[in-house]
């Protein structure tokens, strides 16, 4: 599955921006950060675009649904996408005395939420082009998933992966040489 890949890759992010849409960078490296934002996009994330009513142009967002008993992994998703993208990013959910079972961190961007849409093409799965063999970037996707879908209460509260994430995962554990008896 990642045998005979390039090494890496760069996420080019030109190619969704557009005229008056907040920074994002033009190029991001193939590497442990990545890997865990997509990741936990294949394991827990979900798209946002909508037209705002009272002006009519566009709005999008991203956003990942993680189990609260996870905490560690919300604050390092967090760094993670403000590290690789520079956006401000919030999380719902972090008080200790609000109701629910989730951490809902959000980040408000049209751009982003284009790019991350072709994800979700034809069922949810990493793209073709995001295949590569890189320890540290496949190590970051191996993360991403187990730790976004690691607590039950979010498996019935989130829609479960596309087999393609499920073929993908398992294609880590092997790459990867985990001994994945105990997720």
């Amino acid at each position: 599955m990642f045998k005979g890949k390039p090494p890496g890759f760069y996420v080019n992010l030109n190619r969704y921006r557009e005229p008056r849409v907040r920074h994002l960078p033009t190029r991001a490296p193939s590497d442990y950060n990545l890997g865990l934002i997509f990741g936990a996009f294949l394991g827990s994330g979900v798209v946002h675009l909508s037209t705002d009513n009272r002006n009519g142009v566009m709005v999008g967002s991203v956003r990942w649904y993680i189990s609260r008993q996870n905490r560690d992994f919300t604050e390092k998703l967090a760094e993670a996408l403000e590290d690789v993208l520079g956006l401000n990013v919030y999380i719902y959910g972090r008080e200790e005395r609000r109701e629910g079972k989730l951490h809902t961190i959000l980040v408000s961007n049209r751009a982003l939420a284009y790019f991350f849409r072709d994800f979700l093409e034809d069922g949810k799965h990493l793209p073709e082009m995001f295949y590569v063999d890189n320890k540290d970037y496949l190590t970051g996707l191996y993360d991403g998933i187990t730790e976004s879908r690691r607590y039950k209460d979010i498996q019935t509260q989130m829609v479960k992966p596309d087999v393609r994430v499920n073929e993908l995962y398992e294609g880590l554990i092997i790459h990867l040489g985990i001994d994945d008896q105990n997720e």
